[in-house]
């Protein structure tokens, strides 16, 4: 921008930030900073520089300014000033010119954009009527669109198939930008929830429609989620901040006690038990189970086998099958955990990328670096069916039609429908990014988690910013940005 001083742009959260990067030497005071398309500037009290365009008021905070100093932040005192020409400038306190200098400000709607998901604000204009065109980009599912050239984002939290993947549908989830887990109860099929990053949602048609659970007390970012076999209110839910129960569909959430306050790896509800729960946890390496709904929890003896890493992954089968995988390879029990054999020696990352059939405890799938492998004897043996399907990769069967199974990973699918011998790739018309997998016992439908990805907005604003007159997404399935919005004077036409 000016020698030895550079601007660099960078979102933070919600806003977007510019930072001022001051080479040893320079002068902070030759900086100047214009805005077009406002009608006013002036500096708070509180040193915040107010900006207003109509109605629409536009806050950069009180900027802030530091130097680095054998590897610590060290303060620097800056403010505002408006010069003679209406161009902000910088005041700086005392510090050491020998060193680099960051002048840090911010930029933050009064009128957000956005709903409840990431969007930042890159670029603002006027046209000949006076009228705001704000742009950015965004990856919210709820952002507000009037009259759009395009209504929705180009990826989807949420990707649904009824009929095998011949078609497919995009639920909504009112602002949710992805589902990190998808789960449902034996007893009551057609109600499912979807974990996301703003609470739990719920299902009571199969997944047609969702509403949002209250959630409350669910504290952190849902991983892994079950629900118990008999009661298809109570629901267990693994977080980063640990594991919580609801006994009411999910509206009010308790965290519950875990062995040695430790952090759980894996958590799945036993599906003909009812307030049967398993889980592993980061230390001590092993599989803990509980029979009172997650309440209390022992341990289950592995013998004659000894556990030295943590269970990353495991899967309940039918008749009490148990395959549990850690970096010592697989471990079975046909007995409920009773007895403990050695299968294949290779370790899964996530519970659902590991899955046995329901009809058939000898037929097991599993994703691992190698690719997507078929078990023919229980987890003894494998054989890679797809190479291409490895970290980040899902996998389950259908509980109604047990000799189709569905793999899918970034941006491929697969189903076969001969209990994983053959493959078809499926054509969804959305971008992946797996999450989730869950295949439905009620009707066989596929639910398949995955999260949005950012394209631009345009929002036109009336002269007095009184309402919006124009708001759009622009963008395809990928992730999308705009630095900057022009209007042409005579064509009225906008550039970004």
């Amino acid at each position: 921008m000016y020698p030895g001083i550079d601007v660099v742009f960078h979102a933070n959260q919600a806003h977007l930030e510019y930072d001022f990067q001051i080479a040893a030497g320079r002068d902070p005071s030759r900086i100047k900073v214009g805005f077009d398309g406002i009608d006013d500037l002036s500096i708070a009290r509180n040193g915040d520089l107010i900006l207003r365009a109509g109605v629409v008021e536009i806050r950069q905070p009180k900027p802030s300014a530091y130097q680095l100093v054998a590897g610590m932040v060290r303060p620097v005192d800056v403010a505002y000033r408006i010069d003679r020409s209406n161009q902000v400038r910088f005041e700086t306190g005392p510090y050491d010119r020998a060193r680099a200098l960051v002048i840090d400000p911010q930029i933050v709607f009064d009128n957000t954009f956005g709903g409840s998901g990431t969007s930042v604000a890159t670029g603002l204009a006027r046209d000949t009527q006076g009228n705001l065109y704000v742009t950015g980009y965004t990856n919210s599912t709820d952002f507000a669109t009037v009259n759009p050239f395009q209504k929705q984002l180009g990826a989807v939290a949420l990707l649904s198939t009824a009929d095998g993947g011949k078609t497919f549908s995009a639920p909504t989830l009112a602002g949710a930008t992805s589902v990190t887990a998808i789960a449902a109860s034996p007893s009551a099929p057609l109600t499912i929830y979807a974990a996301t990053p703003i609470g739990v949602f719920k299902s009571a048609d199969g997944g047609t429609t969702w509403v949002s659970t209250n959630s409350t007390g669910l504290v952190g970012n849902t991983f892994v989620l079950a629900v118990d076999a008999v009661s298809s209110t109570t629901l267990y839910a693994g977080t980063d901040q640990g594991l919580f129960i609801s006994t009411n569909g999910g509206a009010n959430w308790q965290a519950t006690s875990v062995p040695n306050g430790n952090t759980l790896v894996a958590l799945a509800a036993d599906p003909s038990q009812a307030g049967t729960v398993y889980a592993t946890f980061l230390a001590p390496a092993g599989i803990f189970r509980s029979t009172d709904s997650g309440q209390t929890w022992s341990q289950l003896t592995i013998a004659p086998f000894q556990l030295f890493t943590p269970v990353d992954a495991f899967a309940l089968g039918p008749g009490g099958t148990i395959i549990a995988a850690s970096y010592q390879g697989l471990l079975i029990s046909p007995d409920g955990g009773n007895t403990w054999n050695a299968g294949a020696y290779f370790n899964v990352d996530n519970t659902q990328a590991l899955a046995i059939s329901a009809a058939n405890a000898n037929l097991v799938y599993a994703i691992n670096p190698s690719g997507l492998q078929r078990s023919t004897d229980g987890g003894q043996t494998f054989t890679v069916v797809i190479s291409s399907l490895t970290y980040g990769g899902r996998v389950a069967v259908d509980p109604r039609t047990p000799s189709t199974v569905y793999a899918v990973g970034p941006n491929q699918l697969y189903k076969s429908t001969d209990t994983g011998q053959t493959w078809t790739q499926l054509s969804p018309p959305y971008s992946i990014t797996a999450q989730s997998i869950f295949v439905s016992a009620a009707d066989s439908r596929l639910l398949i988690g995955t999260s949005t990805q950012s394209n631009v907005f345009i929002t036109k604003w009336s002269a007095d910013g009184s309402q919006v007159l124009y708001s759009t997404y622009l963008g395809g399935n990928g992730g999308d940005q705009a630095n900057a919005i022009e209007i042409g004077r005579a064509s009225c036409r906008e550039r970004v």
